[in-house]
């Protein structure tokens, strides 16, 4: 009922199938591993989608405190608020002065959680430490694979530094609505 063809690395898969496909002509279906087993790599690619979903979810989440820590720290520097607006400094400076540390916290904490992550990968895909069923040689393979992609931690990155920014401006914008009433008592 089928046949199994191996061809060398190197070889254009996708020539290569539709010669086959030409010589043995509308009789016979000639597909690729990935075309054999489409319902299942379309499933692998709609959870890796959830997990990214997930993953927002979760940094939207803790996007709060970062915008409750901010609000905070606004209160807390009234006093130096004032003292720069007796130097100078407009609303414009002040806001981005609070917009650049909320920046900050989320540049330094995305950095170090795709740092952490690449270790984790690599450690996985090196040692296999996360292992499938009981160890017990029932799949072919023992270990979770894992692929590292450069476009996943870009995408992490940017989503995290979308949602920091968001959670930057907010309590800034608000908060520093009351500007003209902030002064020296």
């Amino acid at each position: 009922t089928s046949v199994d063809i191996y061809i060398k690395t190197g070889t254009d898969e996708a020539s290569f199938q539709n010669q086959l496909s030409n010589i043995l002509g509308n009789d016979f279906l000639v597909k690729n591993r990935f075309q054999q087993n489409e319902t299942l790599y379309k499933v692998m690619r709609s959870e890796k989608m959830a997990v990214f979903l997930i993953l927002i979810f979760i940094l939207i989440l803790a996007s709060f405190n970062m915008v409750g820590s901010l609000s905070i720290l606004i209160v807390e520097k009234l006093k130096d608020i004032a003292v720069l607006k007796s130097m100078g400094a407009d609303r414009k400076l002040i806001r981005r002065i609070f917009i650049t540390e909320g920046m900050l916290i989320s540049l330094v904490s995305s950095i170090a959680g795709l740092l952490i992550g690449f270790i984790l990968l690599y450690l996985q895909d090196r040692f296999g430490w996360l292992s499938l069923g009981g160890g017990d040689g029932s799949f072919i393979i023992d270990a979770y694979p894992v692929k590292m992609m450069f476009l996943d931690f870009l995408f992490v990155f940017l989503s995290v530094q979308v949602i920091g920014f968001l959670a930057s401006w907010y309590p800034v914008h608000y908060l520093t609505k009351k500007y003209s009433s902030i002064s020296l008592k």
